[in-house]
């Protein structure tokens, strides 16, 4: 058979588009999809591939599809010279010396020798590499292998190939719960798009995930809603996105022409029903509904119910409107004559959510406060209840993301006792700087004279991370 032959018939073999990486009992299909590629990878980025179809299953999401897994020197070549030819010599030398924690210490190096004998050979190159330059770029990588692809230690995800954002979060998803320890490089711009994940180790976690018999997806389910209900910090808003992305994905499946997002507007944030075609809004859901409001946006035949198919359909339709959030927090610059300058925070005017949603709606109203120029979100300076004094003790306490800054009292704006006026005047932080003087009736209310150590008595601002995630899936509106 000649040379020519052998790699058509290679060729012909990677394009199988199921690869079996897992046992009979790990998942409803434990085979994972791959176009164009060499599956043959290290047993860790096996674990991971099932990570990503397992996740994608469980969300409702499409199955993952790897465009790119073991590289031999001539795949990396003809890899990299794509990159070259797409974005230049200075793209391919930072991507493997700066952005490629995961590749060798000299990638950076062997990049460059690599750019340096395809711009000397460019005129050449333009037409067609020749086999004397992919000669010499492979013998070059052959004794400096530079990338996690050349060990099997890396997959690619191709944008083209897995459209509309599943990708993405699915990756969050493994990375949120912990599932694995992996380097994700976003090659997403220019030509041949995609995510690079290079594969350190499948956690405990991941393990444990990844061994769920196919009969317990319910229980892995539960186990899911288990963990957004009991998580504290980062992860309890964390674990509400991939919440709110298993509902999407849920109504998704089922032909909905809705899916539920966030609308900021100035001074407050709230849950809506977006179009999935044109996401505009369809529904405002910042306050309690009926789910009969949502069966106009269900498929002619789960409306109708013509069929005990289509009835059973209808009940699943239902059930997971019925999880569908709700909620609105409000909130607006001080009000200096009534509450103090306030060191420029947003105030929180009103707040009503489904149970358990609160503390994402307060992180988006947090991170949305800061993006109009206020420094961050206090509590309402004249009225806080139980539950909401709950969620600030919670930011002060159990949230290492969250800046806290404390106010000063504002005396003229605060109500108490009056045999407690010198104590007060004494726990004055700045007296010289009426910047960051503020009401504490609140904070007095619940503390007394050490009204300071009351989580009502901060200004919480932290870092945009939840709005740039929903806005990134299609999930948020601006008025």
């Amino acid at each position: 058979m000649s040379h020519t032959a052998i790699r058509h018939l290679i060729r012909q073999i990677l394009r199988e588009d199921k690869v079996n990486f897992g046992g009979p009992n790990t998942w409803d299909d434990p085979q994972v999809a791959y176009k164009d590629s060499d599956p043959n990878v290290q047993e860790s980025t096996k674990q991971f591939a099932l990570l990503m179809d397992k996740v994608c299953d469980l969300l409702g999401l499409p199955e993952p599809i790897i465009t790119s897994g073991l590289r031999p020197p001539d795949r990396q070549v003809k890899a990299m010279l794509n990159l070259w030819k797409g974005h230049g010599s200075d793209y391919v030398i930072d991507l493997y010396t700066n952005k490629c924690k995961s590749c060798s210490d000299d990638a950076g190096k062997v990049a460059k020798k690599l750019v340096d004998l395809w711009d000397k050979n460019k005129r050449m190159i333009i037409g067609g590499v020749p086999e004397e330059i992919v000669k010499q770029s492979m013998e070059i990588l052959e004794k400096n292998p530079l990338s996690a692809h050349q060990s099997g230690g890396a997959l690619d995800y191709g944008v083209k190939t897995n459209p509309g954002g599943s990708i993405k979060q699915a990756l969050d998803y493994i990375s949120d719960n912990g599932y694995a320890n992996f380097e994700l490089i976003d090659e997403t711009q220019g030509p041949g798009p995609h995510w690079h994940v290079s594969v350190t180790s499948i956690t405990k976690a991941g393990k444990d995930f990844l061994q769920a018999p196919n009969s317990s997806i319910k229980s892995v389910q539960e186990v899911v809603r288990r963990t957004l209900r009991e998580a504290a910090g980062p992860e309890k808003t964390a674990a509400l996105v991939n919440e709110l992305i298993r509902i999407n994905s849920s109504l998704g499946r089922m032909g909905a022409s809705i899916k539920i997002g966030v609308r900021l507007s100035r001074g407050y944030v709230e849950f809506v029903a977006l179009d999935r075609e044109t996401n505009s809004v369809e529904l405002g859901l910042e306050s309690a509904w009926n789910t009969s409001a949502f069966i106009s946006f269900a498929p002619a035949n789960i409306r109708k119910k013509t069929s005990d198919e289509d009835h059973d359909k209808h009940e699943e339709y239902m059930q997971t409107v019925g999880l569908i959030p709700w909620g609105r927090v409000r909130y607006m610059p001080s009000n200096k004559q009534r509450s103090g300058n306030c060191s420029n925070a947003g105030i929180v005017a009103s707040t009503e959510s489904a149970r358990g949603w609160g503390p994402l709606l307060y992180d988006i109203a947090i991170e949305s406060a800061m993006m109009s120029g206020l420094s961050g979100l206090t509590p309402d300076r004249e009225t806080v209840s139980p539950s909401a004094r709950r969620v600030w003790t919670a930011y002060r306490d159990k949230r290492s993301d969250v800046r806290k800054t404390r106010l000063d009292i504002d005396l003229a704006r605060t109500e108490f006792e009056d045999d407690h006026l010198d104590h007060l005047e004494w726990s004055k932080l700045t007296p010289d700087d009426p910047a960051d003087d503020c009401s504490m009736t609140q904070a007095y209310e619940y503390n007394g004279v050490e009204w300071y150590d009351s989580p009502l008595s901060m200004v919480y601002s932290k870092d945009p991370v939840i709005i740039p995630r929903l806005e990134g899936m299609g999930l948020l509106v601006s008025d």
